[in-house]
């Protein structure tokens, strides 16, 4: 008896593994865009005119990485270094766009890792809607964002037509 696994048993074994990296993923920026949208807030001029002492926009740590700590009896909030209102918000659209595809990606890997067989509706519907947020990445991020939706979407047509064969095949038996 050999150990190899089914096809089906293999993709349902990585879909776990890239599931897993994907939920990482996601929650990583669920957290770091809480940290761009306290700097948007504390780069917003007057958007706290009440606590102007509290915020320090000159405290970073030298990794970059936001931390919150104390200093005396002032705290200082964690804050991404951006240059404007602008750039933060920008930066703050991209991360947002990429938690929305990282979690379309995550549903279709969960979807893969529960079905028999990759090629169900469930999953090109769900690898349809990963392609149309990575668009949005795209038009966040630029070239790289364009060039990942622009994959995926070929990817979605290549499931979509396996659906309609394994349909086919279904039917003819």
């Amino acid at each position: 008896m050999s150990n190899a696994f089914t096809a089906p048993e293999k993709i349902q074994r990585f879909s776990r593994v890239i599931y897993v990296l994907l939920k990482i993923g996601f929650i990583a920026y669920i957290v770091y865009g809480g940290f761009q949208i306290v700097t948007l807030i504390t780069l917003t001029p007057g958007f706290f005119p009440a606590l102007p002492k509290i915020v320090d926009l000159g405290e970073f740590n030298p990794a970059g990485i936001p931390i919150l700590f104390w200093r005396g009896t002032r705290v200082y909030l964690p804050v991404l270094p951006y240059t404007t209102v602008v750039q933060a918000a920008q930066n703050l659209a991209q991360t947002v766009f990429t938690a929305v595809a990282l979690g379309f990606g995550q549903r279709v890997f969960r979807m893969l890792r529960e079905a028999g067989s990759p090629f169900r509706p469930k999953v090109v519907a769900g690898i349809r809607k990963t392609a149309i947020a990575m668009l949005f990445v795209g038009v966040a991020t630029g070239g790289a964002g364009f060039l990942a939706a622009g994959i995926t979407w070929v990817l979605y047509l290549v499931f979509d037509y396996g659906c309609t064969l394994q349909d086919e095949s279904d039917t003819t038996l």
